[in-house]
């Protein structure tokens, strides 16, 4: 994994948020490491959709867990596109961000590189 993950355009809290996960999925080359800070970064009531595919806290975890397996990470950048923080500083909110990665397959060394646009809310 790579460990040169600089937070980018990130302005929103949820945006910084969403950097340390994207942190923490790319950056820490300890499995355990990152397992863990997955587990105690992720609320319980955590859902993801990917590509039409909604995801539990612990299908999540575990998809990153095998992505990672098979795959080395390198994570470029985030920029947030649009954001809103609740006014009350609950922490609430919601953020669009365009990202920009790289994944190289262990086995082959072939790379892709994907710019994926996350939409985040957080209540």
């Amino acid at each position: 994994m790579s460990d040169n993950f600089e937070p980018s355009h990130a302005s929103s809290d949820l945006g910084k948020w969403v950097e340390d996960l994207y942190y923490h999925i790319f950056c820490l080359t300890d499995d355990e490491a990152t397992r863990n800070a997955l587990e105690k970064g992720i609320a319980p009531g955590f859902t993801a959709k990917i590509n039409h595919d909604t995801y539990t806290r612990q299908e999540f975890i575990d998809a990153i867990m095998r992505v990672r397996a098979v795959k080395q990470l390198s994570f470029q950048s985030t920029k947030d596109i649009q954001f809103w923080d609740a006014p009350d500083n609950s922490g609430a909110g919601c953020v669009a961000q365009y990202a920009r990665f790289t994944d190289t397959y262990k086995e082959t060394g072939i790379k892709v590189v994907s710019t994926p646009l996350l939409v985040a809310d957080r209540y």
